[in-house]
């Protein structure tokens, strides 16, 4: 198990100091206090010294990861840690840009939040810490759970064809729900070969909605 040390005036501080270089969380690093006692001018101040020992994996993560994923995986693990949420975690990046994490926990359902708001939030979230990284370039985690998005553009892909086939018998346009940018590109996609609509992304941030019109 690595390990490495750390001097100070404060225990407290010097823990702190240690996850954030680390990318762990606090909890799961393993704290010995090596030193602790008065330094500086005339004995004032304390001078705190500990060494601390870390696992290079997270309980309930599969695989070697590196710098980019531990850390992402991590703050998901810790993210599920203080929900209360039980998840597997299973990473395979292939050697892409694109690193995909996929869950699996009895509380798929709250995770993935409704029509996935959710899950887009904690992937937002993870994407964040991981831009952070230093050399991530533009790496970035998707992530699933129980095939959802796979089942999620099926979903959108039936949505878009029944919507156009509405708007070509009536000739009036459909704006659907707010979506976010990967669900409206699906929907722009699975339109792109029609000949008798159109569509168009109107409004701004999340209330941003695919327009489906007759093409003029």
């Amino acid at each position: 198990m690595p390990v490495k040390e750390y001097e100070g005036k404060s225990e407290k501080e010097l823990v702190k100091e240690a996850a954030k270089e680390l990318g762990i969380d606090e909890a799961n690093l393993r704290v010995t206090v090596l030193e602790k006692g008065k330094g500086g001018f005339l004995g004032l101040g304390e001078k705190v010294r500990i060494q601390v020992e870390y696992s290079a994996e997270q309980p309930g993560v599969s695989g070697e990861l590196d710098d980019y994923e531990k850390i992402t995986v991590e703050y998901l693990a810790g993210m599920f840690d203080l929900m209360g949420f039980d998840v597997d975690i299973e990473v395979d990046n292939n050697g892409q840009d694109r690193v995909f994490i996929e869950l699996f926990s009895p509380d798929s359902g709250l995770i993935i939040g409704k029509h996935g708001k959710t899950l887009e939030a904690i992937q937002m979230l993870v994407n964040t810490v991981g831009a952070r990284v230093p050399g991530s370039h533009q790496r970035k985690c998707v992530i699933d759970i129980e095939n959802y998005r796979a089942k999620r553009e099926s979903t959108l892909t039936d949505l878009a064809h029944r919507v156009a086939q509405e708007v070509i018998r009536t000739g009036r346009p459909r704006l659907l729900e707010p979506m976010n940018p990967f669900e409206r590109r699906l929907i722009h996609l699975a339109l792109q070969n029609e000949t008798q609509v159109e569509t168009k992304s109107e409004g701004e941030g999340q209330h941003r909605k695919v327009k489906i019109s007759p093409k003029s």
